[in-house]
């Protein structure tokens, strides 16, 4: 497929997370291709770890998820040891904000505020602002509309304790 397809796939997924209650328990590795960053490890693949009778295939996909953010919340940490400073948002686009749940973890893992862009085709819409700000026609580098993602300082209590699993996971050595 082209684009219809994959809209279908995202349209697919709320409804098998009905039911799912977060945090899964579940520690997700989402590494298909490797690790590029933070920590490269380009033999590194998809691994869950914590999977027990109760879970069904909806915790499995919302750990994949949870596997996401919590790789993204690294991300940002590294990035901000490294810089000195911490971003000021993370904005999210994409099919994955058409999962609320998703959105709902995301927010809730993420050390910083969480704004969401539902333009259908955001990066080639974001592409085409900044070719006309960059050719003339456009003064200031425009943005696409953005709104804020609910933050549920619950859940982000719930998922530290994950986070660190995650961490320890992330960080361990293949047969080492």
């Amino acid at each position: 497929g082209g684009m219809g397809a994959g809209r279908d796939r995202y349209a697919a997924l709320p409804g098998l997370l009905d039911g799912v209650r977060l945090p899964t328990g579940i520690i997700a590795e989402p590494y298909l291709r490797g690790r590029v960053a933070p920590a490269p490890d380009r033999e590194r693949r998809v691994t869950m770890s914590g999977i027990g009778p109760e879970h069904r295939f909806g915790d499995l996909l919302a750990a994949a998820m949870e596997g996401t953010c919590l790789h993204t919340r690294w991300t940002v940490a590294e990035l901000a040891a490294v810089t000195g400073a911490a971003p000021e948002r993370l904005v999210v686009f994409g099919g994955q904000v058409r999962i609320p749940l998703w959105m709902r973890m995301k927010a809730a893992v993420s050390p910083v505020p969480v704004e969401v862009v539902r333009a259908d085709d955001a990066v080639c819409a974001g592409a085409a602002l900044i070719a006309g700000q960059a050719g003339g026609s456009l003064g200031d580098v425009p943005v696409l509309p953005r709104e804020p993602q609910p933050h549920d300082p619950g859940l982000a209590a719930a998922y530290f304790p994950l986070y660190e699993r995650f961490l320890s996971s992330a960080c361990r050595r293949e047969g080492g």
